[in-house]
Order: structure tokens, then sequence, then C-alpha cells
């Protein structure tokens, strides 16, 4: 028996890198993914390469009514889930000069705000036991020229995450972080392989926290690889 047989995920930014590569990993565990993305080819590719396991949902996680309907998709074909994996996210390397409100919220909107409001809605559709995995980065340890608003937007993803760890907003449901190297699968020519390898800790620990149960809590931060 697989470790995620009979499990129902939902990642966002499934389409390329770190998103596609968690879904891959799931399905191999035997999880049933939902993979939700703008990029509709590239999600309808990852379905066919996985049929049955994977079902692919198209939209923008700052758009409302698109993540709506992902979740009314979700509770239509699965009623519930176990997993919710808020990974969307987006980085643009910004000058201070340049760092106008609209820059801020471009970013914010995607890392923060979509990353929050992909859980707001979802946190009734979670299974007692389930799990919601954010992705921050190690760049809210330390700075890095022109990355300033990619790194607050994931510091404050990070402090949401331990806020709601603290059991008070959504008891029985397990609420954490996964602190990542900064890995793009395509544009530094990582392999699949390597991807996949770093993926491997931070998967062991929403295994992990599947199987328990009626408790929330924070377990901080995988180690970059």
């Amino acid at each position: 028996m697989k470790r995620l047989d009979g499990k129902t995920a939902v990642v966002t930014g499934a389409s390329s890198g770190i998103g596609r590569a968690i879904v891959e990993r799931f399905v191999a565990e035997g999880a049933k993914v939902f993979a939700f993305a703008r990029n509709a080819e590239a999600l309808k590719a990852l379905e066919a390469a996985h049929p049955g396991q994977v079902i692919a949902v198209s939209g923008d996680v700052t758009r409302q009514e698109d993540l709506k309907q992902l979740v009314e998709t979700v509770v239509k074909h699965a009623g519930a889930i176990d997993i919710l994996v808020p990974n969307a996210g987006i980085a643009r390397v910004v000058s201070f000069d340049d760092s106008t409100a609209e820059a801020f919220s471009e970013q914010f909107s995607v890392n923060l705000f979509g990353a929050a409001e992909t859980a707001r809605l979802f946190v009734p559709h979670i299974r007692q036991g389930g799990s919601i995995q954010f992705i921050t980065t190690f760049l809210t340890q330390v700075g890095f020229p022109g990355l300033a608003i990619y790194s607050a937007s994931k510091a404050a993803l990070k402090s949401l995450s331990q806020t709601l760890a603290s059991g008070t907003l959504i008891s029985g449901r397990l609420c954490r972080t996964s602190q990542v190297s900064c890995i793009h699968a395509e544009s530094r020519r990582k392999t699949r392989q390597s991807l996949h390898f770093h993926l491997w800790i931070c998967f062991r620990r929403i295994v992990q926290d599947n199987r328990r149960h009626n408790d929330v809590w924070l377990s901080n931060d995988c180690p970059a690889v």
C-alpha cells in the first residue's frame, strides 16, 4: 500500500517547477490531485500523463471567482480533501527605487493574499487530521539584492502559517511551512530528478502530518538541499 493511497490533495501553481514536482510525487504515492494553475495547456498535459489521478483546473489565485470555481470542482468530485498546498507564487527582481505600491501589490497578491485566500476557502473542506502546507523560502532568513518584496511576501506567509498553527483558527488540521531553496527547474536547468530529491524532505513531513489527528502545529521549515 502506498503512503497516500485514498488521500486527496489540491496543489496550486501546479503547471511547472516545484508545484508540478509536488503533484508528481503525490501521484507516485497514490494520491488523487487537483492541479490548479494559469497555464491550462500544461495542466492538461499533466492530467493526460496521470489519467484518473490528476484533475486539471485552470485559473488564477488572485481571482476570487477562479478560486471559488476550484473549490466547487473539488467538492463536487471529491467531497473533501486531505492535503492543501497553496504553492502558487511569483518572484520579481525589483530595485528599492522601483519598489512602488504597485510592485508590492503584484507579488503580495499572489504570494500572500492568493495563498491565504486559497487556505481560507478550503478550510471547511479539509478533513480532520488533514493539512495545509505553505511554501516559503530560505530568503526569509537572509538578504538578497532586488528580492526585498518577494522575501517580505514570503516572510508574511510564514508568519500567517505560524498564527494558523497556534490552533485557534483551524482546530483539527495541521498547518505548517516548508522553506525551500531557490530552485527553478526550467530557468536554472535543474533536472527533475534533483528537484524531486529536494522535495522529498518536505514530502516526508506532509505524509507524517497526515498520519496525525486532532492536532494543529508548526514544525518549522524544511532545510534547503
